[in-house]
């Protein structure tokens, strides 16, 4: 049975739910799928950036690291992490994630 397909193709941030490192989330553009061990968050576009932020921040790690104990980090783990929003920093928040994924793309390509 094919499970939320309507999220096919879709923007997403996504993840490597096996891995001995620390978890990183990805941007992964329109046209990309995700599978149960390369999971992905679907977001509402006004909460992007807060939200990859604080899936990158070492607080993330700190809570999965109580969450997840093991290598493995599955949607639940990352669903039940707390997350409270807060406008006030919006712009700062918008300038970092910009800055950061342009570094990325660049190392990367």
């Amino acid at each position: 049975m094919i499970r939320n397909s309507n999220f096919y193709f879709h923007a997403s941030l996504g993840w490597s739910s096996l891995t001995s490192g620390n978890i990183g989330f990805r941007l992964y553009p329109k046209g990309f799928l995700f599978d149960t061990k390369g999971s992905s968050v679907f977001v509402e576009k006004n909460k992007f950036n807060f939200i990859f932020s604080f899936l990158n921040s070492n607080v993330c790690q700190s809570i999965l690291d109580i969450l997840a104990p093991t290598i493995d980090y599955s949607v639940g783990s990352v669903s039940n992490l707390p997350l409270i929003f807060d406008d006030s920093f919006d712009n700062e928040i918008r300038i970092y994630v910009r800055e950061n994924i342009e570094i990325c793309k660049n190392d990367w390509d």
